[in-house]
């Protein structure tokens, strides 16, 4: 089987790094294949630290990927932690002699043009309409037939610095692979986790790791708010007297068993402050989902439901068969590139491995940046500017 047909995730934390892989299946439909989640090295809170251990453990990872499907891996997605995304808020407006009608591909050029403001620097992942007003009046539904001369679009751009995604790059590029989406971790394990039904209602989705936290908040199915915490599971025991620093060598700091209730509880309800300082807290009625290897631990669910005050569960990313939730964000990767940046589905009875999907992947204890990584992301930028969008 070619390489082209396969669709590999990789959700890099300082504990783990998840791989996930899809592929199509008889009827063309994407078909999760494996998971795999081996020990990390060489990254803490989302800076790479130690490349050179980095690249052994992403080496081993893309191997084994290779040995189960038959074909080197060629490309992937990565998921970018929240505590390095960039928020800025930029506006565009335009200018008539006459009055206009306010339609849909004018609002697009707007909000491209607000891309382009010179305080977003680096490579931009997501932006979030914040309001239009037409000749100065704010309007909720700015394609309502509604005629202006000053059309004014505002919205939050979400960027990461480009020296974030140059090296984790040059690493995949001397392993034969480049990166052709990247994805904040939040919204990759929402594109597991959340069904758009659910993002319709108003969702929160909480992907727990062991020195970070990152939060998305949904809102009638668009992406609403992305922040994270320099808290994970590791340094929960310490809330309320400042956060233990966590060394290079995370390998050697594992996560309790079992989280103290209070100060599990204490992060959630931190959560919920920020949540209502956005006005956001009463708006999710589709409760609030748990992900990444934090979100398995004894006593979190519990936790999460006091200090939330809302509906909580776990992710469950891949069904029955894959529902480990420290894959949660690279099973969501592999989804968003299949969706976002789709391949030609393989023929009928050609997937390697005797014709069959291959088995669940066992669980085990600076080049530049190939061509095609900047388009690639201009594609991938093009779905989270929605028209029309405000509060």
């Amino acid at each position: 089987m070619t390489a082209h047909r396969w669709y590999v995730g990789l959700d890099i934390g300082s504990s783990t790094v998840a791989v996930a892989t899809a592929t199509h299946d008889a009827a063309g439909q994407v078909a999760l294949a494996g998971c795999e989640v081996l020990p990390s090295a060489g990254v803490v809170r989302g800076e790479v630290v130690d490349a050179a251990a980095l690249e052994q453990v992403l080496a081993a990872a893309l191997r084994r990927v290779a040995e189960r499907t038959g074909a080197p891996v060629e490309r992937v997605a990565l998921s970018v932690s929240g505590l390095h995304l960039r928020r800025v808020t930029a506006a565009a407006e335009q200018r008539t002699p006459r009055a206009v009608r306010v339609e849909a591909d004018m609002l697009e050029a707007l909000h491209r043009r607000a891309l382009r403001d010179p305080r977003v620097a680096g490579v931009v992942l997501a932006s979030v309409p914040r309001g239009c007003t037409v000749d100065g009046f704010p309007v909720v539904d700015p394609l309502a037939g509604l005629y202006g001369h000053v059309v004014r679009v505002k919205m939050e751009v979400y960027s990461i610095p480009t020296s974030y995604v140059d090296t984790r790059a040059r690493i995949l590029a001397r392993l034969g692979a480049e990166v052709d989406l990247l994805m904040p971790r939040a919204m990759a394990a929402a594109e597991a986790a959340l069904p758009a039904s659910v993002r319709e209602q108003g969702a929160l989705l909480i992907d727990l790791g062991g020195t970070t936290t990152d939060v998305a908040v949904y809102l009638d199915g668009q992406i609403r708010e992305l922040f994270s915490m320099p808290i994970g599971v590791r340094s929960v025991p310490t809330l309320g007297r400042g956060v233990t620093p966590v060394a290079s060598g995370a390998r050697g700091y594992p996560a309790p068993r079992t989280v103290p209730g209070g100060g599990m509880v204490d992060l959630f309800h931190r959560i919920r402050q920020r949540l209502d300082d956005l006005d956001l807290g009463w708006r999710l009625a589709g409760g609030a989902v748990l992900a990444g290897g934090g979100a398995g631990i004894d006593g979190v669910l519990g936790a999460a439901q006091r200090g939330l005050r809302i509906p909580v569960r776990l992710a469950r990313p891949g069904g029955p068969r894959f529902s480990d939730t420290r894959t949660t964000g690279a099973v969501g990767l592999v989804l968003a590139q299949a969706r976002l940046r789709p391949l030609e589905p393989a023929p009928e009875g050609v997937f390697g491995m005797d014709e069959t999907l291959p088995d669940e992947f066992e669980e085990v204890e600076p080049e530049p940046p190939r061509p095609g990584l900047w388009p690639a992301l201009g594609r991938w930028l093009r779905e989270f500017v929605p028209l029309g969008g405000t509060d």
